[in-house]
């Protein structure tokens, strides 16, 4: 597996594993999962093992989910054996999946659920059909998803035709018959449960019904006996005892009766002995724990459960009727009730459902007094499970086991149970307790929903047959046509024709007919094709043989030339040499093949060597040299051509020489030269001179021309023709050559000057025109040149000269004076540009002092404004302080009327006395002052400050929160300060107070308008990067997101009637005059303001 696999499956899986985390409830933690879906994707693009990573991470999430490792184990085995299927027996995806699930999978899910989880033979079953439906529609999908969002034949199987109808055919079919199937199993879930809900009302309200009747029952025999015996005091013990035993006896679930006089002894008792036969009269039972509940009045009947101690201990049910003369208690009667009458009572209404449904009675102490349920005794606590959890479940609440690891799901689920728990009636402090087990309700979801999956697994088994079978039908015309499309070409070689069968739709009769138009097509191009590889294949062997002459002719041409030729490699290492090198250095040439120069020759001319080839192979082009060797034929002198070869990329890849051996000419030419010498001094001057001329034509890159004036012929040299980009031997000797190169606006100019010096008004001929070079190019051309051979008669016979290109020089000089023009236009825009800049200068001063002027005053407009918006938004506050000054002045003005009036009904009934007059007038003396100190706060709040101060942020804000606290709880609006951390800040308290004054009050209003169950405000201080910073914040709803940025604006407000300075005077108080900062964010309900402000220097 390629790293690339293995991220591509680490990727796959873990998005896998997000999608399996959103499951498909079934019921009960029984859940479809779609996390293989990745997997098999994963199969199909990027192989078995990328599938198989895929497969493990994505199945981790099981984990999470259940808590077992049983669901990774099948997952992981899926991806494994349908992987293995798919690559090494070449099976389809689908058809792998299903023969799986259908012997593997099954067994494998079964054997983990029944013998490892200890789930029942249904549940198991249950299980490992859910994961072969999951997993086959998981496959179907995945196929899908590879079908849409493959883009040409990358890695994986690329699908057929046939295939890509089957997974078309079976999703059509099957992903609905999924949908169906879950739709119904949802339903019948939601069904049962509901069923099971009803059911616990209808068993709670009957019970109830059953155990509050009896009760009413017992309590009207004790009110009845009450009526008999009036008062305990004053009866006769013989007349009460009389009475007990007839009522005991007419009634067989009487434990026990008694009579209680007011000091909680017995006066009165049936029976009169116990079972160990003491006296059960006049037993004192005032240490008994439902004592003190008969002498509070209000309730006619008590009942109370506890362990009697009157004769065998045991558990009771009292029933208790006190008697009462006005407020006196006289005693009461006790009523010992057995249990085996309610307890019969509630049996007979779960009968038959023994097991699944409990009724329990509790009392008010969560004690059990009767349950259906043998775990449950009487006056033990009434317990629920600790390993779980209550939860709402429409009208009822539900009880679920929590989960743990190695315990299946369907398992735990059959712990759960429905409780419903209710109030016996409004006399009793009895509650009834009903619960109704699920897992009755468990196995027939079971039952029913394996007979789904089952039923969905059948249909899609027969899908995929009957999809195959369906895509190979309508597929077989295109199959046929393939097959003979396949035998196309080796019938057009045997030249036979195609049989083709009868078409069976009408589309196939037109694929037939354009077959055979293009077999027909093919074998007339296949005719064609065959003869025109007959006539290449002669061609081929013709040109071949050419080539093998030429090559021949080549080899035996470098062989036995008399120049040395050599090749030599990128590395200058000898890789070709003919036999004239051996005959020059005298070395065999297997001695000399494969190395290089250094190896070969002394350390100088190998150096001269390796200089010359690196010189070629980095110009890429021919050069001439002047070598010279030392060989067995003493010191040899060569004039070599060497040039660059190349690759069949265009590279350089070595250099080919070819050295010629001019020694014995340089040696004839030193004997002329002597000779020359010796015979003639004037002709060794003209040699040199000659030789000089060569050497500055050469130098100077001029070319030589030599014009027969008698025959108009004019031999340029190669240098010449080379200047043009012509060889030597495409230019004609003759003058006519020479006037179609020049241009024809040059030719008079040049043909004047010519033709003067040859009438002998001019010394020489020197003429610049332009002449056309192969690539149909100008350049310019220097022409100099003289007669230098006359007749007897003075007749010019012979002129020679040169020709300089010039055009680089030409083009020289138009560009200078193109810039030399441009730099003259340049110098005048530059100049006309200083004098606009100059007077732009003396605007640009004139607008800036305009402009200052312009600021200034808006300046001041903005500050009047400004104090304008600060007035009146004092004056707002002002507005909104005299209503709160009001709510504080309500409770001492009604507090001083009720005094006055108060002094006056003392005064009228002659009750004034100097104490209370006095005291009356302290009273009144200490409200006024109240009122007084309130107008202070009010007048130093609206003081404006004049200079930066420190100042108590704390202190600041719990001014602003006193003069607005009453208009808050008139409002029923809580008003809080937390984290009360005071720090000392820098700027004008008043106008701080005043912002948050401000605050509170749109926090008030907020919370007005939207009306929360209970609006709340809460200020807080902290300090925070330096700042100390206030923040308010309600849960008046906050504002919204597309206004929030504007609401510091000024005259911008959310309210009808609005002013909109509040919060613009607020930002400008803190930001611009005290340096601050102001912001708003929304809240969880509501929103918060901050205030922070630098935190003032400590001394």
């Amino acid at each position: 597996m390629s790293r690339r696999d293995l991220i591509a499956g680490l990727l796959l899986g873990l998005v896998g594993f997000a999608v399996n985390w959103f499951k498909l409830p079934l019921f009960f933690d029984v859940d479809f999962l779609f996390g293989s879906i990745l997997s098999m994707y994963a199969l199909l693009r990027f192989g078995l093992g990328a599938g198989v990573l895929a497969a493990v991470v994505a199945a981790s999430c099981t984990w999470l989910h259940w808590l077992h490792p049983w669901a990774i184990l099948s997952f992981s085995v899926e991806a494994l054996c349908v992987g293995l299927l798919l690559t090494r027996r070449r099976m389809g995806l689908m058809a792998g999946a299903l023969l799986f699930w259908s012997t593997v999978g099954l067994v494998l899910v079964w054997f983990c659920y029944h013998h490892l989880l200890d789930l029942p033979h249904g549940s198991a079953l249950l299980i490992a059909l859910k994961q072969g439906v999951n997993g086959i529609f998981n496959v179907l999908i995945a196929e899908l998803v590879f079908l849409l969002i493959r883009r040409g034949r990358e890695r994986g199987p690329l699908f057929s035709l046939h295939e890509r109808l089957r997974i078309i055919l079976q999703g059509v079919v099957l992903v609905p018959a999924f949908l169906v199937v879950y739709a119904d199993i949802a339903d019948s879930f939601g069904t049962q449960m509901e069923f099971m809900r009803q059911t616990a009302v209808r068993a709670t309200d009957v019970a109830r019904l059953a155990v509050a009747n009896w009760l009413a029952e017992e309590r009207h025999k004790v009110l009845f006996l009450a009526d008999l015996i009036r008062d305990p005091e004053t009866a006769s013990p013989e007349e009460m005892q009389r009475i007990l035993d007839a009522f005991r006896a007419a009634h067989s679930d009487s434990f026990r009766i008694g009579v209680l006089d007011g000091r909680h002894v017995t006066r009165a008792f049936s029976p009169a002995r116990d079972d160990l036969g003491r006296s059960t009269v006049g037993i004192d039972l005032g240490d008994r724990p439902y004592v003190e509940h008969l002498r509070k009045r209000g309730r006619p009947v008590l009942h109370e459960a506890f362990v009697g101690s009157i004769g065998t201990p045991g558990p009771r049910l009292l029933v208790f009727a006190p008697f009462w003369s006005g407020n006196e208690y006289r005693g009461a009667i006790s009523h010992a009730l057995s249990l085996e009458h309610p307890q019969e009572l509630l049996r007979g209404l779960v009968v038959h459902r023994e097991g699944v449904i409990d009724i329990t009675l509790v009392d008010n102490d969560r004690q059990v007094i009767l349950s259906t349920r043998s775990e449950r005794k009487t006056l033990e606590p009434f317990t629920l499970p600790a390993d779980g959890k209550l939860v709402p479940s429409g009208a009822v609440m539900q009880w679920l086991p929590e989960a743990r690891p190695g315990v299946g799901a369907v398992k735990r689920w059959s712990r759960s149970f429905l409780l419903r728990e209710v109030d016996l009636s409004a006399d009793d402090d009895f509650q009834l307790v009903v619960e109704i087990s699920v897992a009755p309700t468990i196995r027939l979801l079971t039952h029913q929903t394996s007979l789904n999956l089952g039923a969905l697994a059948l249909v899609m088994l027969l899908v995929f047959a009957l999809s195959r079978w369906a895509s190979r039908r309508l597929l077989r015309p295109i199959a046929v046509l393939g097959q003979a499309t396949r035998q196309l070409p080796d019938r057009l070689l045997r030249g036979e024709r195609i049989d083709w069968a009868p078409a069976i739709a009408r589309e196939e009769e037109e694929l037939q007919e354009n077959f055979r138009r293009m077999e027909e097509a093919l074998q007339g191009s296949f005719d064609e094709l065959t003869v025109m590889k007959e006539c290449l294949e002669e061609r081929v062997a013709e040109r071949t043989a050419e080539l093998a002459e030429n090559r021949r002719f080549l080899a035996d041409l470098i062989e036995n030339s008399g120049t040395v030729i050599f090749v030599k490699d990128r590395e200058l290492r000898y890789t070709i040499v003919n036999r004239s090198l051996e005959k020059v250095t005298g070395m065999a040439r297997e001695a000399v093949l494969g190395h290089s120069d250094e190896e070969l020759f002394p350390g100088e001319v190998a150096s001269c060597f390796r200089e010359n080839d690196l010189e070629v192979m980095a110009g890429g082009r021919l050069v001439v040299f002047d070598e010279t060797m030392d060989g067995p034929q003493g010191v040899r002198h060569f004039l070599s051509i060497k040039f660059p070869t190349h690759d069949a990329e265009g590279r350089v890849n070595g250099v080919c020489g070819m050295s010629t051996d001019i020694s014995e000419r340089i040696l004839a030419e030193r004997e002329l030269r002597r000779a020359k010498e010796a015979a003639e001094a004037s002709e060794r001057a003209k040699a040199v001179s000659e030789e000089r001329l060569n050497l500055v034509l050469d130098g100077a890159q001029d070319a030589f021309w030599d014009w027969d004036l008698v025959h108009d012929r004019i031999d340029f040299s190669r240098h010449w023709a080379a200047m043009l980009g012509y060889t030597h031997e495409e230019l004609e000797p003759y003058g006519e050559s020479w006037e179609r190169l020049v241009h024809p606006e040059d030719m008079p100019e040049a043909m004047e000057k010519i033709q003067a010096h040859l009438e002998g008004h001019a010394p020489y001929i020197e003429a610049e025109y332009r002449v056309q070079t192969k690539e149909g190019e100008w350049k310019w051309i220097l022409d100099r040149g003289k007669i230098v051979v006359w007749d007897a008669a003075g007749k010019p016979l012979r002129a020679a000269g040169t020709h300089a290109d010039i055009t680089r020089r030409k083009m020289i000089e138009e560009e200078l004076q193109t810039k030399s023009a441009m730099l003259k236009q340049e110098i005048n825009q530059r100049i006309l540009t200083q004098e606009e800049l100059r007077e732009k200068q003396e605007q640009l001063e004139m607008l800036n002092r305009s402009l200052c002027d312009q600021v200034e005053k808006s300046v001041a407009e903005l500050r009047q404004k400004d104090q304008v918006l600060i007035s009146q938004g004092r004056q707002a506050a002002m507005g909104e302080m005299i209503g709160n000054i009001a709510h504080q002045w309500r409770q001492p003005l009604n507090a001083l009327a009720m005094l006055i009036t108060n002094l006056q009904f003392a005064w009228r009934d002659g009750d004034l006395s100097d104490d209370y007059l006095e005291e009356s007038a302290a009273t009144a003396h200490r409200l006024i002052q109240k009122m007084s100190t309130t107008i202070n706060d009010f007048r130093d709040f609206f003081s404006p400050d004049k200079v930066l101060t420190t100042f108590s942020a704390l202190s600041q804000i719990r001014q602003a929160i006193a003069l607005v606290e009453s208009g808050f709880k008139a409002n029923n609006i809580a008003l809080a300060v937390e984290d009360e951390e005071d720090c000392l800040v820098k700027g004008f308290p008043n106008e701080y107070s005043q912002v948050l004054l401000n605050l509170l009050g749109n926090a008030k209003d907020a919370i007005l308008q939207r009306r929360p169950d209970s609006g709340q405000v809460v200020v807080s201080l902290a300090v925070e990067q330096g700042q100390g910073v206030a923040r308010v914040r309600d849960n008046g709803g906050g504002v919204p997101e597309k206004i929030i940025d504007k609401i510091f604006d000024p005259y911008f407000s959310t309210k009808s009637m609005g002013t909109g300075i509040g919060l613009y005077m607020s930002k400008t108080i803190i930001e611009r005059n005290m340096h601050g900062i102001i912001s708003v964010r929304n809240i969880e309900g509501g929103c918060e303001f901050s205030v922070a402000l630098p935190l003032a220097e400590q001394p």
